[in-house]
């Protein structure tokens, strides 16, 4: 009975890095959507499928502006960071009252949302090659 807390005692402060760190999960936990979301409204060739052939391709980049190029991979390039993030806060989150559900959906999470950066290179990479016209 000695660790046990009296009436009327305070709990301990919490660390400024936990709290930081609890406050960064959060945001990545809301922004991550919208930033997919944005990637995909400022998708050059619709954000519905993949293009047909490389002429498509080419032709969706050549036809959208500069700026809507460059904030579709921008935003390609930041959701990279935010899913995953997203993820191991949600799973932290539901820790507490599910273990194995919360490891279990973040390591699905983690597996889905790891492989979405091996495509911001390729794509930035139609985006320059459409706009010198090289195809």
């Amino acid at each position: 009975m000695l660790l046990s807390r009296q009436a009327g005692q305070q709990h301990p402060a919490e660390p400024t890095y936990r709290t930081f760190l609890r406050a960064c999960l959060a945001a990545c936990i809301v922004l991550a959507p919208a930033v997919l979301l944005l990637g995909f409204a400022f998708d050059p060739t619709g954000g519905v499928g993949v293009p047909s052939s490389a002429n498509v391709l080419a032709a969706d980049f050549q036809a959208a502006s500069l700026l809507q190029i460059q904030l579709f991979l921008y935003f390609n390039a930041v959701t990279v960071y935010f899913f995953p993030l997203s993820f191991i806060g949600l799973g932290l989150l539901a820790m507490r009252r599910a273990p194995w559900l919360a490891t279990i959906g973040m390591i699905f999470g983690l597996a889905g949302s790891l492989p979405f950066g091996m495509f911001v290179g390729p794509e930035a990479l139609a985006a320059a090659v459409a706009q010198r016209r090289w195809v």
